[in-house]
């Protein structure tokens, strides 16, 4: 005689037991894996991002930060930067005159350029002032002083453009209007 209490115990739920996970659970996992990854994807692709792109973001953010500041506290900003030591800083001209150096927000805090990213020469449109690494052009009598780059309370940005190598190329990051909107390019005049 057969047992039955054995074939309900094993019968059913062992047929359950060897085809796996149901369905919900399945799903309840990949939701997770998703909620994960979209969390995760955003810090995983900056690690790749190039150094030429990454340098670009950063300063858009900067101008867009500075003009909104500038406007709204009716102030005049400069990004001030300096091929010799490769990097930059903001400056706030204070309201008794003189400028003042910026540290806050962490945005606006003094940045180097990564070793990779060898800024070349800075042009500022409106004067006419070319800034010459010694190593790109020749060393030029401006190369002593740092330029300023101008966000007056209107928004006005002073036009410029950076030129930069990065991986034996020579690459520009350049205003393309008042407003101070970016744009990278290889540079293929020079």
């Amino acid at each position: 005689m057969v047992d039955r209490s054995k074939q309900r115990c094993c019968g059913i739920n062992a047929v359950r037991n060897l085809l796996g996970f149901t369905f919900i659970e399945i799903m309840i996992v990949m939701v997770l894996f998703s909620l994960l990854a979209s969390l995760a994807a955003p810090e995983f692709f900056s690690a790749f991002e190039k150094t030429s792109q990454a340098e670009l973001r950063k300063l858009v953010r900067v101008i867009n930060l500075l003009r909104n500041e500038a406007i709204l506290g009716n102030n005049q900003y400069y990004i001030v930067f300096d091929v010799l030591e490769q990097k930059y800083h903001i400056e706030v001209m204070r309201k008794e005159g003189g400028r003042v150096q910026v540290d806050s927000p962490k945005l606006l805090r003094a940045h180097s350029f990564p070793e990779e990213f060898r800024l070349e020469e800075i042009s500022l449109t409106n004067d006419a002032i070319i800034l010459k690494q010694n190593s790109f052009v020749g060393l030029s009598e401006f190369a002593k002083e740092s330029v300023s780059v101008s966000i007056d309370s209107s928004g006005f940005v002073t036009p410029f453009t950076l030129f930069f190598t990065l991986d034996e190329e020579i690459w520009l990051i350049q205003t393309k209007n008042i407003m101070g909107q970016l744009e990278l390019k290889k540079n293929e005049d020079v």
